[in-house]
């Protein structure tokens, strides 16, 4: 049996965009310890559990490295989960707990042009916004459907949740991992276009366009696991509260459709996902309208029976 790590590096198929941030991601749990798998949910963690997420801001949108920004951290406690930001300093030495929030104005390139990144340091209280659910904070990433995927480790190409399994990090993993539904790396290509854009509102979206999430009275569910295309997702769903009006979904209307037009949008009473961004990741907004052309159009303005 490999000897356990004090800490364990991990990846997910698909990030949640945030200004073109690149994100390290660990977790830490108690010595003699497991980590619970879930079907469908996020992970059952144990009391004492850290889940650790860096972030870097790179130069140019196509460098694979950039400069500390902040650390977040994800503290199990027996009152729940506590969410702690931090900031790195200029020496990129020491972090301090940010409790109030900060804004940073931070240039980037991205080809010819330079984007002016409008960056969100959260306050432990803008975390839950995003991690609140029933109105208790959870981990949103930490689900087999995101982290189903293989990793290099040592020079060798392996499961990540069996390498979890392998060094007595989790439990009750299942033998077949054929049998867990995967969302793919919404990037890749060799997916249906549908696949990739679950996937893409899955990791950005469902944690509040879920039951329980912040999201919840707008109608959306937005869970991979969701198969139905249908008013659930979006379809002919009336854009409740926006003032732009419209449908989150009109099939075959990928242009109009409130989605990916607010996607588009950079004002926080328009964009979407409301906080965490005030970029717009362009290539995922026209996957969303590339694969809302392709479905077989409806009349929403005239379809009551789909409010239903």
């Amino acid at each position: 049996m490999e000897v356990r790590q004090p800490g364990v590096k991990y990846s997910l198929n698909s990030s949640l965009f945030t200004d073109f941030a690149i994100k390290n991601r660990f977790i830490f749990i108690p010595p003699d310890t497991k980590i619970t798998y879930d079907e469908l949910n996020a992970f059952g963690f144990p009391l004492g559990s850290v889940i650790v997420k860096v972030f870097s801001m790179p130069e140019n949108t196509l460098d694979a490295n950039g400069n500390l920004i902040e650390i977040r951290l994800l503290i199990h406690r027996e009152n729940g989960w506590a969410t702690l930001p931090y900031k790195w300093n200029t020496q990129e030495s020491d972090a301090v707990l940010n409790v109030t929030g900060e804004t940073l104005i931070i240039p980037v390139q991205q080809g010819d042009e330079t984007l002016v990144s409008e960056y969100q340091i959260p306050s432990p209280a803008d975390c839950r916004t995003c991690h609140e659910n029933d109105g208790f904070a959870s981990p949103i990433g930490i689900k087999a459907r995101h982290l189903n995927r293989d990793i290099l480790l040592n020079d060798t190409t392996v499961n990540q949740l069996q390498y979890w399994s392998s060094i007595d990090v989790l439990n009750d993993l299942p033998t077949d991992l054929s049998s867990i539904d995967t969302a793919p790396n919404w990037k890749d290509d060799s997916h249906t276009l549908q696949n990739r854009a679950k996937a893409y509102l899955d990791i950005n979206c469902s944690h509040c366009h879920s039951d329980g999430g912040s999201g919840a009275l707008s109608g959306l569910r937005l869970e991979y696991w969701r198969k139905s295309i249908d008013y659930n997702h979006g379809v002919c769903n009336s854009s409740h509260g926006w003032r732009g009006g419209g449908f989150d979904i009109w099939p075959g209307q990928g242009e109009v459709s409130s989605i990916p037009v607010r996607m588009r949008h950079t004002d926080p009473k328009d964009r979407m996902p409301p906080v965490g961004r005030s970029l717009v990741d362009e290539d995922a907004a026209q996957l969303m309208s590339d694969w809302i052309d392709t479905l077989p159009y409806q009349d929403c303005a005239s379809n009551n029976s789909a409010e239903n």
